[in-house]
């Protein structure tokens, strides 16, 4: 990390003596108004993208007839995912060269332009060809946007005391919940030829999301206890940066952006563990848990029991019901913490006896539809035992996910803090995505086929009933749709 986490101009030298004057003491958060802007940084951070790849039934139609029309989910998600970890990675071996702020405010202003596009086309008359070759760019573009002031944000709240990585973790549970409801809304209220007016009320509602936002970032900046912090985090570079100097380390041909060696030791172990509960969670949600039949969708049932199981109980169960359990756990994980950060060894004990989520959900009442076959024995019919599984995997990931996000920047000194944001981030979105592949040998193990094929290519299978909410179809990345805000 270097001098640039804030340019050398911005703040004066008046605004920074009387920062830190008063014998170091901090500001108070007035109003808790620093925790409100991160907690709606975190609402804002992928309420576009979740917006987006819900309305698969707008995008089915725009590609009617074309060659896309039947996998454009999984061009969509690979492509974004793929070039949001990219981009991480070369944002956190270049992050020292920006300063946090540039890394936000202008991949965030990028992103709010690339949606007025998308939102845009929803009144444009192209070929389905056209259309899916334009998307598809705009996608790519819009995760490596993503990328960058998603792990700015996360080393800026870094900087900070974890309260504020809590507020930003919960507003992304948050966003999950509200795209998962207003899902649920429009399918009841618009027809199947009616969803491109629905694509456009979901872009509108982004938009004015993410313009809050970019208001609420520039607003962010200007707090006391924000300038306080981060300027704690540049007196803790420069002094580093200066005893590195004296002890004849390198510096990078850079003035206070020295060579010393990152403290791996004390962030390797927190990442990891945030990466094996993603990894968990990607791998049964919504892969697996999306195929779980309703008790009513067979046998003696009246009309009503029929639209639910048919209509509502894959989007309640398994995307309000997760988004639900993971914004609890989000949220309290600012009340009570457990394991605390003084022993991180005893965080291994829920990490792994989450594992057991991935055997609980094969035995549940699973139906893939087609030709596919669940060889796996049922052991839970009745729909009470998947919605408890499910609140159970969302508040688990929310609460033991945002205590490793907390207690990582809290781990290291000062200079190092940034950097440990943004570390903590790369190994999430890295278990997102092995998690969304492994949801692959799951499948083979319970239908006995090829995945591949079966999932990729949606030609060749009929997806289940349960799977289509009145054409809104989750999207899948790998067989895996990202859960909450990611």
């Amino acid at each position: 990390m270097d001098d640039s986490l804030l340019k050398p101009d911005e703040y004066s030298e008046k605004e920074t003596t009387t920062l830190l004057s008063n014998q170091g003491k901090e500001p108070k958060d007035n109003y808790n108004m620093a925790y409100i802007f991160f907690y709606i940084q975190g609402v804002g951070c992928l309420f576009a993208w979740n917006a987006f790849i819900t309305v698969t039934a707008y995008f089915r139609s725009k590609l009617d007839g074309s060659y896309f029309e039947n996998n454009f989910e999984s061009y969509f998600a690979f492509g974004f995912q793929f070039m949001n970890i990219m981009m991480l990675l070369l944002a956190n071996r270049l992050s020292s060269r920006f300063s946090v702020q540039s890394r936000i405010k202008y991949p965030l202003m990028v992103n709010f332009l690339i949606f007025v596009v998308i939102t845009a086309m929803v009144k444009m008359s192209v070929t389905g060809n056209q259309f899916f070759s334009s998307t598809l760019i705009l996608v790519v573009l819009s995760a490596g946007c993503t990328s960058w002031f998603q792990g700015g944000l996360f080393g800026l709240s870094g900087m900070m005391p974890f309260r504020y990585t809590q507020a930003l973790m919960a507003g992304q549970g948050m966003a999950g919940v509200t795209i998962a409801t207003l899902n649920v809304i429009t399918t009841a209220a618009y027809s199947d030829d009616n969803q491109g007016s629905a694509a456009f009320l979901f872009f509108l509602i982004s938009l004015f999301v993410s313009f809050v936002s970019i208001i609420t970032f520039f607003m962010l900046l200007k707090l006391p206890v924000v300038k306080y912090h981060t300027e704690k985090v540049k007196m803790a570079v420069r002094r580093a940066s200066t005893i590195d100097a004296s002890e004849g380390l390198s510096v990078n041909g850079k003035e206070g952006n020295c060579a010393r060696g990152r403290p791996t030791g004390k962030i390797y172990p927190l990442a990891i563990q945030v990466a094996y509960i993603f990894f968990i969670t990607l791998a049964v949600f919504p892969a697996i848990a999306a195929n779980v039949q309703s008790e009513y969708a067979t046998g003696n049932r009246t009309e009503g029991q029929s639209r639910y199981a048919s209509k509502f109980f894959v989007s309640v169960y398994c995307f309000i019901g997760f988004n639900v359990g993971d914004l609890t756990g989000r949220s309290l994980a600012g009340r009570f913490k457990w394991p605390t950060i003084n022993n991180p060894k005893q965080m291994w004990i829920p990490v792994l006896l989450r594992t057991a989520f991935i055997p609980l959900f094969m035995f549940c009442n699973i139906n893939f539809g087609g030709n596919e076959t669940n060889y796996v024995a049922t052991y839970f019919t009745s729909d009470w035992v998947p919605y408890v599984l499910m609140l159970l995997l969302g508040g688990t990931n929310g609460y033991w996910g945002t205590l490793l996000m907390m207690y990582g920047p809290s781990s290291v000194n000062g200079e190092d803090m940034e950097w440990a944001g943004s570390t903590m981030l790369l190994f999430l979105v890295i278990g997102l995505t092995a998690g969304s592949f492994f949801s692959f040998p799951l499948r083979a193990i319970m239908c006995h086929c090829n995945p591949f094929i079966n999932a990729m290519n949606s030609t060749n299978s009929t997806p289940p009933s349960n799977m289509t909410f009145d054409g809104v179809t989750p999207v899948f990345l790998g067989g895996a749709m990202l859960p909450g805000g990611w």
